[in-house]
Parts: structure tokens; sequence; C-alpha cells
């Protein structure tokens, strides 16, 4: 549709569509680089530090953090300080000390694989049930 234009409309349009993307690149580098987005990004710690209290010092509570860095730490919380926490990970065999600051990310997995487990067997078992009655009733 745009190729049975004119080229003056053709042109004008594409310079218009250079504009609009200039515009908001300009607006999200002038919000990014603002104090005020500086501050909000440290505005986190407290939530992290909330979050932590929560999950506790628990070796059988798995869960993964991702840093400002992008680097993950997978393990449990070992202990819990007033400005940082310490995350093991038994498999690897590393403690890292952990500001609060410095998260980004808490992850924790929602079931434990136990329980997954035992859901898929019910399901599976249900099912099979299901489709065996089924079976024999239209004998």
């Amino acid at each position: 549709m745009l190729l049975a234009q004119p080229i003056e409309e053709r042109q004008r349009y594409a310079r218009s569509q250079r504009l609009n993307s200039l515009s908001l690149t300009l607006t999200f580098v002038a919000y990014f680089s603002t104090p005020s987005f500086r501050q909000q990004t440290n505005a986190a710690a407290p939530y992290v530090k909330a979050k932590i209290a929560e999950i506790g010092v628990r070796s059988d509570k798995r869960m993964e953090v991702v840093l400002k860095d992008s680097s993950k730490l997978k393990g449990y919380i070992a202990k819990i300080a007033d400005d940082y926490f310490v995350i093991a990970d038994p498999r690897s065999g590393t403690i890292k000390r952990v500001a609060y600051s410095q998260v980004q990310q808490i992850k924790t997995p929602k079931l434990s694989p136990r329980v997954k487990r035992a859901l898929i067997y019910s399901i599976l078992f249900g099912v099979g049930g299901a489709i065996i009655a089924d079976i024999c009733s239209t004998n």
C-alpha cells in the first residue's frame, strides 16, 4: 500500500518515522539518566530484605538470586545480617556474601520436586483409571 503512493509521500512518511524514533530514544535516555531512576533502583533493598527474611535460613529452601551485574547465584540462605545475606550452594561448594542493594531479582521454586512428582503420578493414574473405566463400561 505504501509503494502505491507518490515518492514525496513515502519520503515524508520515512522522515516522520525517523523523527518519532529519535524523540522516543531521547525520552528514554533522559529518563534513565536522571537521579530519580537511580534512586528507584536502590529503593528495592527493603523489599529484598523483607523477602529474604520471609524465606529464612533454611537449607531445604533453594533459591536463585539475580544480581544487578546479571550474574546468578543458586543455593540456600545460610546467614542473614542487617546489610547482607550469605547464600551457599552445596552442589558447587561456594559461599557468597551478597549485599541487599546488589540484588535485582529473587526466584524461588513454587513446588518441590516431590510435590511435582506426586501431582504428575496422580494425574496419570486418574486419567489411566478413567480410560480403563470407560473401556470396561463399553464392553
